[in-house]
């Protein structure tokens, strides 16, 4: 918990623990080349996100979503009562 990089401390102990596995001839070698690249390839990818994560979008980006939300919002009902009004003239 004292690390910086949680998820980076993560894969580093489950790594330890794989070669320490290997050592004790639980695993076969091959097993833990394929392990280790999985832990790899999983490091790379949190790191991308993590960058994802942490750049700064401009304030255009999220009134874009805010106003295509809000317009969803106020259509969505509007589409849907033609459906509910076929829906009550089968129930009547």
């Amino acid at each position: 918990m004292q690390k910086d990089n949680k998820p980076n401390a993560i894969i580093s102990i489950q790594s330890k623990h794989l070669r320490k596995l290997t050592d004790e001839k639980k695993f076969w070698d091959f097993s833990f080349l394929n392990f280790q690249q999985i832990l790899q390839e999983l490091t790379a990818l949190q790191g991308k996100s993590e960058r994802i994560k942490n750049f700064p979008y401009q304030k255009q980006y999220g009134i874009i979503g805010y106003h295509f939300v809000h317009i969803f919002m106020w259509l969505l009902p509007m589409a849907i009562i033609p459906a509910f009004a076929q829906m009550g003239l089968g129930i009547s």
